[in-house]
């Protein structure tokens, strides 16, 4: 099955079914456009949330291994003081199971001013529920596969997934879990990587992988940690169909989600297979229960929605200095 057909069917069959430059401060993240999926379209995801007191924040992440999530360091940047849970194995994420993060780890050079090396590890404590299942990362040659695909102008070869608002303009967030296909843009044609002078910069070409859409279909507000998904057509024929992570919603363009003359960005993970390996090698929980880490390093920030007492969300208290994806 080609990664378009598979792609494709999970937005085409529940479709049916439910009938120039830019700047680090317009940056910002959302799905709009979308569909509704199941779980089993996308077991893999998790609903990430935050709370302290009476407020609260969202964002999305992915299942890697049994107690490890990976999501969006500005989750979590300056966050410490939050209880973050993550939710499991259901589409309608408040029945999803809740499993407590135990553990917090941002890249080392995370910038919350760029967005920067966006991504970050969690770690869980408890047990997956069996509509839960890990997804495979990226390695080098699938990378090199899918900008070849990207180079070639391959559509719908991605897949992208969240509970985040589904309009333009940042509102109306879902608890029912949406997605959308999207288009993998060249890391020469991408505005994000394109400096004032005009000029691609490869060093953010590293880290970053674009994706836009022909409609106004992206991701939005509440997105943010959530997955960025690429078939492996070497392995299509698997029970998992080839899926790989091969993203993580960091921005978009902060005052419209899904406009087609600017793609979203997502942190590239196979850039980061090493800091990833060793993370969780080292903050693994250990056969008895007590963590091998610290259990709360790195801080918190993004995230889709915030609400309580002071009904606020991350996007607006940011939006001064920057406009980013918060998920």
């Amino acid at each position: 099955m080609k990664a378009k057909q598979w792609l494709g069917s999970v937005v085409l069959v529940l479709s049916a079914f439910f009938a120039g430059n830019t700047y680090a401060e317009d940056k910002q993240p959302r799905i709009v456009g979308g569909s509704l999926i199941s779980i089993s379209d996308a077991p893999w995801q998790v609903f990430l949330r935050g709370v302290r007191g009476n407020t609260t924040i969202s964002c999305g992440g992915s299942i890697i291994a049994d107690n490890f999530i990976l999501t969006a360091a500005h989750c979590l940047y300056r966050l410490e003081d939050f209880t973050f849970t993550v939710y499991a194995g259901s589409a309608y994420w408040p029945n999803g199971t809740a499993l407590p993060v135990t553990g917090r780890y941002l890249h080392p050079n995370y910038d919350d001013n760029t967005l920067d090396n966006d991504i970050a590890l969690l770690r869980i404590s408890g047990t997956l529920p069996s509509t839960a299942r890990s997804i495979l990362l990226v390695d080098e040659a699938n990378q090199i596969a899918f900008n070849n695909e990207a180079a070639n102008g391959t559509a719908d070869n991605l897949f992208v997934s969240g509970w985040g608002s589904t309009s333009q303009d940042g509102s109306g967030d879902t608890d029912d879990l949406m997605g959308v296909l999207m288009t993998g843009v060249p890391d020469n044609q991408c505005s994000w990587l394109i400096d004032g002078f005009g000029n691609y910069v490869p060093a953010l070409g590293d880290i970053t992988i674009c994706a836009n859409s022909t409609s106004n279909e992206g991701t939005c507000t509440g997105d943010s940690g959530g997955p960025l998904v690429w078939q492996d057509p070497s392995h299509a024929g698997d029970t998992d169909l080839g899926a790989r992570l091969i993203g993580i919603v960091s921005y978009g363009l902060a005052r419209e989600c899904g406009n087609t003359g600017s793609p979203d960005g997502f942190a590239e993970v196979s850039h980061y297979l090493t800091w990833i390996a060793q993370t969780m090698d080292q903050n693994r929980i250990d056969d008895s229960g007590d963590d091998s880490g610290d259990g709360g390093s790195g801080g918190g920030g993004g995230g889709g929605s915030m609400g309580g007492l002071l009904t606020l969300s991350l996007f607006g208290l940011l939006y001064l200095s920057r406009r980013k994806h918060l998920s």
